[in-house]
């Protein structure tokens, strides 16, 4: 989508009236890329952000590339079951824990 363009507009009114959107729900709307990518990526981005690591420390913790964290965190890739196991436990948390607050957030973007 195209933010100069007149038909963008009503669009951009729903956001001006809704300041409380979360960037995410802003992206993903705008995104072609599938919701759960979407929500695993920002899922991931906010539990890194809670530990206080950077892309390329919880790589290394997770012996992966950090632009590979970069393409989860922004859904454009998918994790494999190894990773999920591997971020979870660099992130402090539980595989099913990581899956549940995907799954809360995709359950708070539908309208």
């Amino acid at each position: 989508m195209c933010l100069d363009r007149p038909e963008s507009l009503p669009y951009l009114q729903t956001i001006v009236r809704r300041p409380l959107v979360s960037l995410y729900h802003i992206v993903q709307s705008m995104s072609s890329q599938p919701a759960i990518e979407l929500a695993f990526g920002y899922v991931m981005r906010e539990l890194r952000k809670q530990k206080s690591f950077s892309q390329e420390k919880l790589a290394n913790i997770c012996d992966l590339d950090r632009t590979f964290i970069s393409l989860l965190e922004r859904g454009k890739r998918q994790p494999s079951l190894k990773t999920i196991f591997a971020l979870s436990k660099a992130l402090s948390t539980t595989p099913s824990e990581l899956i549940q607050r995907v799954e809360n957030q995709l359950s708070q973007q539908s309208p």
